[in-house]
């Protein structure tokens, strides 16, 4: 589950329906609170259920609200007559920013924060591109 992505309005309208403090559920469901929340602290979905701990969904429906990762697909930059057993990728290292500073999306930040020598596991799926010959 993506819980380091940023909250959508879906999400947060779904959430609003288990908020027991009203205060809370109108903050919510502003329209332009999620805009003022990615500029103040990069808000994730992880810190809104933080945020709005009155807002307690069953967990079966916390499980359908929160959407999956999606797959990231990098491209490689490495020929395989070079390095036969390794790859290299070309990888955008996605930042923003807010009022608390710089944020990083979750796999380049992991990424980021790889040693060097370090192992990365990943698979190889055939792209529609011919290599030059």
């Amino acid at each position: 589950l993506d819980l380091f992505g940023k909250p959508s309005k879906h999400f947060m309208q779904q959430l609003a329906t288990f908020e027991t403090d009203e205060k809370e559920r109108q903050e919510m469901i502003q329209t332009d609170f999620l805009t003022k929340a990615a500029k103040e602290t990069g808000m994730t979905i992880a810190d809104a259920l933080v945020q709005f701990k009155h807002a307690q969904p069953p967990l079966p429906a916390l499980l359908s609200m929160i959407p999956v990762i999606k797959p990231r697909a990098y491209s490689i930059a490495s020929a395989p007559e070079a390095l036969a057993s390794q790859i290299e990728l070309l990888v955008l290292i996605e930042t923003w920013w807010c009022d608390e500073g710089m944020r990083y999306g979750m796999n380049c930040n992991m990424l980021r924060q790889a040693k060097e020598g370090e192992h990365i596991w990943c698979r190889v799926h055939a792209g529609s591109m011919e290599p030059p010959t």
